[in-house]
């Protein structure tokens, strides 16, 4: 997405990955995504995309 200078934002949990956002300059909201409160926090109701990711084993 940034190579097409799509705006987005992440939901991550992981203090580890929170930490590579943020020294990388990409907008993050910490929390669970399965939280009503942590999506209308990241703009769920304006989206042009939505893409989740859901670690292996976890379907």
């Amino acid at each position: 997405m940034k190579t097409y200078n799509t705006p987005f934002i992440v939901i991550e949990k992981n203090p580890v990955l929170i930490d590579e956002l943020d020294k990388s300059g990409i907008l993050f909201v910490e929390g669970n995504a399965t939280e009503d409160k942590i999506l209308i926090q990241a703009g769920i109701y304006k989206p042009k995309n939505l893409i989740t990711a859901l670690p292996s084993g976890s379907f």
